[in-house]
């Protein structure tokens, strides 16, 4: 299935008529994680030297994990909290996965709130308001389909 804004919607529809807890959210995640990284290996950015079939098998993995990524980080999903590092749930995927911080932020899913001004204005031309932050998550998508 797509990952775009009818899928989180229909996710977050699911935690909320299944009652699902921070913590079992949280679980689950990470185990979709260790099952991804026991299949796919460590997340490689740099696929020089890899084979076809390599280079394809790299680039599911780091579509999983944008979207694990993207769907830890959203508030609606999971209660973000002030805590120690090693108690972050996008940390722990992270660390799952052997990933990076700059791994993170060049494969993370930017919604249109959270693009920066220069990126929302070459986007929508000079003339452009930006849309309003805190839009619901079910507007929402990983890509820009406008």
């Amino acid at each position: 299935r797509k990952f775009d804004a009818d899928a989180v919607s229909d996710l977050l529809h699911l935690k909320q008529q299944a009652q699902l807890t921070d913590d079992q959210i949280g679980e689950i995640l990470r185990e979709v994680a260790l099952r991804t990284f026991k299949k796919y290996g460590i997340l490689m950015t740099d696929t020089t030297g890899l084979t076809a079939d390599a280079i394809m098998k790299k680039a599911a993995e780091r579509s999983i994990f944008s979207k694990l990524l993207y769907l830890a980080e959203l508030p609606e999903m999971v209660t973000q909290q002030e805590a120690e590092i090693s108690q972050n749930l996008s940390w722990q995927i992270l660390e799952i996965f052997g990933a990076t911080s700059e791994d993170a932020d060049k494969l993370r899913i930017r919604t249109l709130s959270e693009l920066e001004t220069e990126d929302l204005e070459s986007l929508m031309g000079a003339g452009g308001a930006p849309e309003e932050e805190g839009e619901e998550a079910s507007e929402e998508s990983g890509t820009l389909n406008e």
